[in-house]
């Protein structure tokens, strides 16, 4: 993925989808016409879960990238909802060392 992340989505398992500005090149305008000599360098969204690294970005004209931030947004949630990948391991023992930390907290008496 290229660009600034824009934002996160948590999946079912806890894996992130990540929503991403990414600049491409596309034979399509902005009208939606085909130019078979001609490309155009635009701005549009990718996204990326880092669970079961799939992306997206398929947009109406079969680019490499959503031209509408609200369709990629949808897209990117769309994903997250319905995916169910385990975060990356370093991810998965990050989290198991948080709960381990909060669980001890929780034992130790107020004030400690």
């Amino acid at each position: 993925m290229s660009g600034e992340v824009i934002t996160r989505y948590a999946n079912r398992a806890g894996a992130v989808v990540e929503l991403h500005h990414q600049r491409f090149t596309t034979k399509t305008d902005y009208r939606g016409y085909y130019h078979q000599e001609t490309s155009f360098e635009v701005d549009g969204f990718n996204w990326r879960c880092l669970g079961c690294s799939v992306a997206g970005g398929l947009g109406v004209f079969k680019d490499d990238a959503y031209r509408d931030l609200d369709k990629a947004r949808a897209g990117a949630q769309g994903h997250a909802d319905s995916c169910s990948a385990l975060p990356p391991e370093q991810e998965q023992e990050e989290q198991r060392r948080r709960g381990l930390s909060a669980w001890v907290a929780g034992l130790l008496p107020r004030g400690s």
